[in-house]
């Protein structure tokens, strides 16, 4: 962590902002958010209590094909981004390709084929947006980014510099068209359990680095299996996590505390966004509940060899550490509008559906969207929802859900 935002941290005074609990729509004039200053950073706090104002999520449309040919076939869909008039655009991996889909879920067009020309890709990894609708696709080894029309028109490749780094965890352009950011890898293996912090690497629109945001912490990690070199995180590690925001400022959300931070890219820190919601300590059989769960979800896809136990036992064996605490989020997407989507970490004894949390950039909690647990969310914008789900066949589709006005929770 920077030093100077330690000393931010250390002034920071918790301010909280008690939910109302009717019947109606939320109170405008009774806040859910407290906002202060420290040090010329605003800091935002939110209790998310129990209840909590909602925003009904209804899926209205489904996207995607079993048998390939009705509807829109969907293989390693690895991202999505929403253009300025509704469509989706949709990084379909297995196939090299992005497909433009209508916001009633028709396909409109589609563009990209494994290769190195203009319009060709090696290992697609990200599709955004610049406003209005310029669409910005990630490629890696080399690490570049590909710009096009909404209707798949090439315009210019980018290569970011220098050419020989290899996949980090994040790699993607400014969204106010200044530039690309990239997590610097790191290759260093632990001999005991420590600390990853790693430099966020800024870049300039001809892919030429520009220097550092700062140094960030990412994770802990260490050896998990030494005789296979097998190096992952604590049994609920927290990960960080950085997404670019549409004023062009950066997102670092941290998941070891209930808090999002945003950074100028001049590495000024400018706003923090912070909430409470339910104790994080993690109970007793946790981590073996998440073993057994682990160990049940690969022997369902796999027939278990022996030469695959010893992988198995790497990743879920009784020598993996248990965190003490959950991580305070585990998905963070930044919508359309500019509005942030966190996902509560979901625990072994959760059941149900899973509660998105939603903050205005303000800092301002909204309303709590539950959602399937097994959904990855792609994009988001004032009114839907766009995840990624798979059916017991593991087939992909893509689910639109439409959002309702935020509602307070009748008290109980």
């Amino acid at each position: 962590m920077r030093p100077d935002l330690q000393v931010v941290l250390g002034l920071a005074v918790l301010l909280g902002g008690l939910l109302t609990g009717c019947s109606d729509s939320v109170d405008e004039d009774q806040p859910s958010t407290a906002v202060s200053d420290s040090a010329g950073v605003s800091i935002a706090t939110s209790i998310v209590s129990d209840p909590a104002p909602t925003c009904a999520a209804t899926e209205s449309v489904r996207i995607g094909s079993l048998d390939g040919e009705s509807g829109i076939p969907l293989y390693g869909v690895n991202g999505a981004s929403l253009l300025d008039d509704g469509r989706l655009a949709v990084l379909n991996r297995g196939t090299s390709e992005v497909l433009v889909i209508s916001p009633s879920g028709d396909l409109l067009s589609r563009f990209g084929r494994e290769g190195d020309g203009p319009s060709e890709f090696k290992n697609l990894w990200s599709v955004h947006v610049r406003p209005p609708d310029t669409l910005v696709v990630g490629d890696y080894r080399p690490w570049r980014f590909t710009f096009f029309t909404p209707d798949g028109d090439f315009i210019r490749r980018v290569e970011l510099q220098p050419p020989e780094m290899e996949r980090p965890d994040y790699a993607m352009p400014l969204v106010s068209g200044s530039g690309f950011m990239m997590e610097q890898p790191h290759y260093e293996v632990a001999d005991e359990w420590r600390d990853r912090i790693v430099p966020l690497q800024l870049y300039g629109e001809d892919g030429q680095s520009t220097g550092t945001l700062g140094d960030f912490w990412l994770d802990r990690f260490g050896y998990l299996a030494r005789e296979i070199r097998y190096v992952g995180n604590p049994i609920f590690g927290a990960k960080a996590r950085f997404a670019a925001l549409p004023s062009g400022e950066i997102l670092y959300a941290p998941a070891r505390h209930e808090q999002l931070e945003v950074w100028d890219r001049d590495g000024t820190l400018k706003r923090i966004i912070r909430w409470t919601a339910r104790p994080r300590d993690v109970e007793p059989g946790a981590g073996d509940a998440w073993r057994r769960a682990e160990r049940a979800a690969i022997e369902a896809r796999f027939e278990i060899t022996p030469e695959l136990e010893p992988v198995i036992d790497a990743q879920t064996g009784p020598h993996l550490p248990v965190a003490e605490v959950y991580p305070a989020n585990d998905q963070v997407v930044i919508g359309r509008d500019g509005a942030v989507w966190v996902e509560e970490y979901r625990r072994p004894s959760d059941e149900g559906l899973t509660r998105w949390f939603r903050f205005e950039l303000s800092g301002e909690f909204r309303c709590v969207a539950d959602l399937d647990p097994d959904l990855r969310l792609l994009a988001a914008s004032e009114d839907r929802l766009y995840g990624l789900v798979r059916d017991d066949l593991d087939v992909e589709y893509i689910v639109v859900y439409a959002l309702g006005e935020p509602q307070a929770s009748p008290v109980s």
